[in-house]
């Protein structure tokens, strides 16, 4: 399989209204089955699947060549793992495939992700911030930091909130400039798919999330990724322009976090839940 156009499953749900675009494994039957009848149970989704691509399966030659392997280790301070590599090409493809469609944005779903009972609604409600020619991208994951009193109103339940701090792709909704945005970014691959302070941070994304999140991954679902990460934690390649990097946003962080955000804005953060 070509890593530069990763293949699409050729299959459209009749959900309606919001879509949606849910990236699987072809050989995960069995969470590709969970998520359809789960949106489907849902309803308000228009449902479309992403072929994902298996970075194990990619010729060392192609991952050289779409990969910059120096952005990457002075980003992570870490070479990124097969699949790492894989789950950022399988976001830049539903990217594309929101481009090449007339949707004016979509949800993106990982195969792993729940969903609570009135996302849709809360996806509803979000549409005019979405449907915009700036780029905008909403986070319906746990957020590791956010400011509760920057919330504007979605539903009598769920609010749109400033993020902090965020890394999961789990779930989340993106309009065509953002598509168009992030897609260029990791071209090459120098960025985890879920990388979104680093997306802003070398953009003029406008990033947002909701409180209390509506999309997360079930702990009884074990990422295929995970074991992978394990191993490639422990052979760390730490840059000179990682660790400077690094002191400069924790420091930025603490400052603004302990002088600006917690006295002022509510900053606060999410807990996971299955």
């Amino acid at each position: 399989m070509s890593i530069v156009e990763p293949a699409k499953l050729q299959r459209t749900h009749h959900c309606e209204r919001v879509p949606a675009r849910v990236i699987n494994l072809r050989s995960e039957a069995t969470r590709r089955t969970r998520i359809l009848g789960d949106l489907e149970a849902a309803g308000g989704f228009r449902v479309s699947l992403v072929e994902a691509v298996d970075g194990k399966l990619l010729p060392d030659d192609d991952l050289l060549r779409n990969t910059s392997v120096q952005e990457i280790l002075n980003r992570s301070g870490r070479r990124m793992t097969r699949g790492e590599i894989g789950c950022s090409l399988s976001h830049r493809a539903a990217y594309h495939d929101l481009l090449d469609s007339s949707d004016p944005w979509t949800l993106v779903l990982e195969d792993d992700a729940k969903l609570d009972t009135d996302a849709a609604a809360v996806l509803a409600a979000a549409d005019p911030w979405l449907t915009d020619t700036h780029p905008r991208l909403l986070l319906l994951t746990p957020l590791r930091g956010f400011l509760r009193k920057s919330g504007v109103p979605l539903t009598n339940r769920v609010q749109r909130v400033q993020v902090t701090r965020a890394w999961d792709g789990a779930g989340y909704a993106l309009n065509r400039a953002a598509a168009a945005v992030l897609a260029e970014l990791n071209t090459p691959v120098s960025l985890m798919a879920d990388d979104w302070i680093a997306y802003r941070g070398r953009s003029n994304l406008e990033l947002a999330g909701v409180d209390p999140f509506v999309v997360w991954q079930g702990a009884s679902i074990r990422s295929t990724m995970e074991a992978e990460r394990i191993v490639s934690r422990t052979s760390k390649q730490r840059t000179l322009m990682y660790r400077l990097q690094r002191l400069q946003q924790n420091v930025r962080r603490v400052v603004l976090e302990r002088l600006w955000w917690r006295p002022f804005w509510g900053h606060d953060t999410h807990r996971s839940r299955d």
